[in-house]
């Protein structure tokens, strides 16, 4: 058991009501508790999709994600939270086939330990309704543990829709569904791959319009104009910070300082995809922060520990305006 990892986890719990206007689980009851289980979840927001996969879980869960961030002294910190690199070609590994057979061993032996993974098999985050087509690495994964061991493991497909993926103030929705049995004599890496596209097709929001304009965005061309998946685009790939300027100018004026920060390091992210965890985790790490401030000074002089509790009750109300912020 990771304590740290543990820690994280439960105060995410609550913190998600905070960042989201609601969050809503459900099928928590198809995930085995005496198995090892493979979670396969499509992937939109980031790291975002694991903090909300794995906070209404008992077990720990593994995360493979992409090797390039395990850089320095980064690497350390990050197999702190149970993450486990992949090599991806795109990330210019051209051993990566190699590299990643190892990876997917050490899975293997985790599965047979009853351990549960987490795995997105689209191989890359897009922040799009729609699934991509999905890599086979977890079908192999599961196809050799189907071949080296007898106990049984398990696939959980988990689906999360977001009604917004930028913007905090919205809803989202996770779905983990029916567990998959592996079985080596009825199942293939391609029968395994067909069957997740088919279970992530019929329970995603898809809205088919927007790839074409998603991909309009990439390239720098003007957006065409096609109703509400135009907008929808545009909000999210024009990024200008923009707060609504009805909002309590008090609240805004306390935590002006934590804006302009959360506003500095948007503007240096190039790559969109990180834009909704950024303002999710930069959030929650100044509310810890201060949080931990006031409790600092509050041992020197009891008053601060009142004004702590008040300035963390009044930063939460404030996070809870983020919903009128827009990126365009």
């Amino acid at each position: 058991m990771n304590p740290f990892y543990s820690f994280i986890k439960y105060n995410l719990r609550w913190y998600h009501w905070f960042y989201f206007k609601s969050v809503e689980f459900k099928g928590e009851s198809n995930v085995l508790k005496d198995a090892g289980v493979l979670f396969v979840v499509n992937h939109q927001n980031a790291f975002l999709d694991a903090m909300l996969v794995g906070t209404p879980l008992r077990k720990n869960l593994f995360f493979l994600v992409r090797s390039d961030v395990f850089k320095g002294i980064l690497k350390y910190v990050l197999k702190v939270f149970n993450l486990i690199p992949i090599y991806r070609s795109q990330d210019g590994y051209k051993d990566g086939l190699k590299r990643n057979q190892k990876i997917f061993e050490k899975c293997t032996k985790a599965l047979n330990k009853e351990k549960n993974i987490l795995i997105f098999p689209e191989g890359g985050s897009r922040p799009i309704h729609q699934i991509t087509p999905l890599k086979k690495g977890f079908a192999r994964i599961a196809m050799s543990y189907a071949q080296a061991y007898k106990k049984p493991m398990y696939i959980v497909p988990v689906s999360i829709n977001y009604e917004h993926h930028f913007q905090p103030g919205h809803r989202v929705w996770v779905e983990y569904h029916s567990a998959i049995k592996i079985d080596k004599q009825k199942q293939s890496v391609p029968a395994l791959t067909q069957e997740l596209t088919k279970v992530f097709e019929e329970n995603l929001i898809h809205l088919r319009p927007e790839w074409e304009l998603i991909e309009n965005a990439f390239a720098n061309e003007k957006v065409p104009e096609k109703g509400g998946n135009a907008k929808e685009a545009e909000g999210g790939y024009f990024n200008d910070f923009k707060v609504d300027k009805g909002e309590s100018k008090v609240l805004n004026f306390l935590f002006s300082p934590y804006l302009w920060l959360i506003r500095m390091i948007l503007s240096v992210v190039n790559d969109e995809d990180f834009f909704g965890s950024i303002v999710y985790v930069m959030g929650l790490a100044i509310f810890i922060g201060q949080f931990f401030f006031w409790l600092t000074l509050g041992f020197q002089f009891y008053p601060f520990f009142i004004i702590g509790f008040v300035f963390s009750a009044l930063y939460l109300i404030w996070l809870k305006t983020w919903k009128y912020i827009d990126f365009r």
